[in-house]
């Protein structure tokens, strides 16, 4: 009976593992249709902060920009905090991003009374 406990305990704790945090599921590669096609990878810098960086779009323009800027988790309120720059903008907006499924973000930027969402495919 102990020999099945053990067993049973390290199973548990080797399946927790496996289980990916709310930042692991939203690292990669995101197409966005509204934002003129594009492809926008998002990424972790050093100290843990998120950033996402167009790789890919129908506007030439735009590959290179990053519009997702200092991301952070809030555990609270289960959604990811940050600002979001829109390309060829000279204002940031509040940015929301909340993980819908493991295929599937919105991604929602405001300023005062004006409120603009994306839903982003996972590539």
């Amino acid at each position: 009976m102990k020999k099945v406990i053990i067993i049973l305990t390290l199973m548990f704790f080797s399946f927790e593992g496996i289980a990916q945090s709310p930042e692991q599921k939203l690292l990669g590669n995101w197409y966005a249709e509204g934002l003129s096609k594009s492809t926008i990878h998002i990424y972790r810098d050093e100290s843990g902060v998120i950033f996402g960086k167009i790789i890919k779009s129908e506007d030439p323009d735009k590959i290179g920009k990053i519009p997702i800027n200092n991301f952070k988790y809030d555990q609270n309120k289960g959604m990811f905090i940050g600002r979001i720059k829109p390309v060829n903008k000279s204002f940031e907006l509040d940015g929301e991003i909340t993980l819908v499924n493991d295929t599937t973000i919105k991604m929602v930027g405001s300023k005062l009374f004006l409120t603009r969402t994306f839903m982003l495919k996972k590539v």
